[in-house]
């Protein structure tokens, strides 16, 4: 399963045109797009069945692949991966006491094997995982929302976690590889999705999930530390996270348009790193992965130096909107990092100089950053009717007439500009 934050890359593939066609062409005309720049999702996208592809493409009569295509074939590789799975785990038995598993990891490796079941990872909700992590994006999805999550994640406990681990990465790789690969010929609306975020809320969920199997279910905790399949998974899946983040942030452009990763990376203390580090397997007991390990190259003190690069806004856009990698560089140095603007509830007892109303979020935050970022350090944006239209003001002022005075002397640059 996958909800996708978008920062929207207005960068210009060849068109796919509006299509009204069979399954079976939309998946050839998948597997025809990602076969040249990405190393496992042709494997993954052939495994399923044409009719589910078109739904995870979500190409109907009056949509097409050339929306946001990076966006919905990471989708379409998330799901075929859990797919495929159940398939290379279909010819091991089980039982009510166990489950097939199987993990897809590379071109040539999978880890499968019988598992014991185990406890649901919802054993923690009540009282062990803190209120911050219970608050991380995809914890009502994948563990708990009101009621038990359906979803391996919790069904299946660390099994699950794990899935959901794997399935991320091979949605995040497809689309980094797609990216570098046609990054000169995207279609307008492609974008990248809040996948690498994933990376940390399930170290995070199973890091609390074996800490709590040590305190409370020791035998569980036995046959986990036990498990040399298990853990040969994990330390291949981590070692290909890892090799990802390592390739997205040695370049800095790229890395601006991941979203936003420090908060859910300061929730993933050491204290739960080191839990992760000890179930990893010692290189010395991954011989037969000797060659996979050392095609991927990780330097994640680089990567932790250089986080902030993430969520530096979308390049492909400033550049619509006649702003070049320069000025982009000097409004970053301008800001200190920092380009957010702050959303608020409108205040009473305050008049707003407003220059802009809009619905489009990306309008909005361009005109920010093109004219009013670095001359307005007061300017914020606000809903006044929670009807989804936002409203970019430069400053507000408990003065009636200080805010007509200033609406008058921006009149030139804003013409729309009005007190509200």
């Amino acid at each position: 399963m996958r909800f996708p934050i978008l920062i929207i890359l207005m960068l210009s593939i060849a068109p796919f045109g509006v299509w009204s066609q069979s399954a079976e062409k939309t998946k050839q005309q998948v597997l025809d797009s990602v076969k040249l720049c990405c190393s496992n999702a042709l494997e993954i996208i052939k495994s399923e069945e044409a009719k589910n592809i078109r739904n995870y493409m979500d190409v109907g009569e009056r949509t097409s692949l050339k929306e946001d295509f990076i966006g919905k074939m990471g989708t379409t590789v998330h799901e075929c991966l859990h797919n495929y799975d159940n398939q290379l785990s279909s010819h091991l038995d089980w039982d009510a006491n166990s489950y097939p598993i199987a993990y897809f990891i590379d071109n040539g490796i999978v880890i499968s094997f019988t598992g014991k079941r185990l406890f649901k990872t919802e054993k923690l909700h009540s009282s062990f995982f803190p209120k911050d992590v219970k608050g991380l994006f995809r914890y009502g999805t994948y563990v708990f929302d009101k009621s038990p999550s359906s979803a391996s994640s919790n069904q299946w406990g660390i099994y699950g976690l794990m899935e959901e681990f794997n399935a991320y990465y091979h949605d995040m790789q497809a689309q980094i590889e797609y990216y570098q690969c046609h990054q000169d010929a995207l279609a307008e609306g492609d974008s990248f999705s809040n996948e690498m975020n994933a990376y940390y809320e399930f170290n995070i969920f199973m890091a609390y999930y074996i800490q709590y199997a040590e305190k409370y279910e020791k035998e569980t905790f036995k046959y986990l530390m036990d498990n040399r399949e298990l853990r040969t998974a994990y330390t291949l899946m981590e070692t290909n996270w890892r090799a990802l983040f390592t390739e997205v942030f040695s370049n800095k452009e790229m890395a601006s348009l991941i979203p936003e990763l420090k908060s859910d990376r300061d929730l993933f203390t050491r204290d739960l790193e080191l839990v992760m580090e000890k179930f990893m397997l010692p290189s010395e007991e991954l011989v037969k992965y000797k060659k996979f390990l050392e095609k991927r190259p990780i330097d994640m003190a680089k990567v932790e130096s250089r986080l902030d690069w993430a969520a530096g806004m979308s390049v492909g856009v400033l550049k619509d909107y006649g702003i070049s990698n320069d000025e982009l560089e000097d409004l970053i140095k301008a800001s200190n990092g920092d380009i957010d603007l702050e959303f608020e509830y409108k205040e009473k007892g305050y008049h707003y100089v407003t220059i802009l109303v809009t619905e489009d979020i990306n309008h909005l935050m361009m005109t920010y950053l093109a004219k009013v970022m670095s001359k307005y350090p007061n300017a914020g944006a606000f809903d006044a009717d929670n009807s989804m239209v936002m409203h970019l003001f430069v400053n507000k002022f408990k003065d009636l007439n200080q805010a007509k005075k200033m609406a008058d002397s921006i009149k030139k640059d804003f013409p729309e500009v009005r007190v509200e």
